[in-house]
């Protein structure tokens, strides 16, 4: 029914939002496909999301839907710039979009997710690579660049997979 069907997916988010530590028994007792959707959040922070999600349902069939990254980040520009505004008044979004993308672009420089040292064939997928994504991440800004670098979050949900 659908009353349980939505019983059996809060039961989910709250592990998922919660402990993460053991599986509703609603999963193993049901054949019900149980459905949500969540945070951009879950993409970006890849390298704690995926282990978190894979522990509570190891049987997961996920789809991603991302967006086109320019678009996604002047979307996001544009949403915080609105948001400034509705909390009373001037934050980091005074900087126009160049300048808040130059920013970034700075951040993911100095955390080496872009870097020339080690040639690119050897950079992608290696521990300096996931290293340099998780300082990135751990900056805690909004990251309108590094959002739209599908590929470094998603090999990490497959990895996990």
């Amino acid at each position: 029914s659908l009353q349980k069907r939505n019983r059996v997916r809060n039961s989910l988010y709250h592990q998922i939002k919660g402990k993460w530590i053991q599986r509703p028994k609603e999963f193993t007792q049901s054949t019900d496909l149980i459905t949500f959707d969540d945070s951009p959040r879950y993409l970006f922070w890849s390298d704690r999301i995926p282990p978190r999600v894979m522990c509570v349902t190891p049987w997961v069939k996920l789809i991603a839907i991302v967006r086109e990254p320019v678009s996604r980040a002047f979307s996001h520009y544009n949403m915080e710039l609105k948001g400034s505004y509705k909390h009373g008044g001037p934050n980091e979004f005074e900087l126009s979009f160049a300048d808040w993308i130059q920013n970034d672009l700075q951040d993911l420089i100095r955390t080496g997710v872009l870097q020339e040292e080690i040639p690119l064939d050897q950079f992608i997928g290696s521990k300096q690579q996931q290293d340099a994504w998780k300082a990135y991440t751990r900056l805690g800004t909004h990251a309108p660049l590094g959002r739209g670098l599908y590929v470094l979050q998603l090999n990490q949900w497959l990895e996990e997979m």
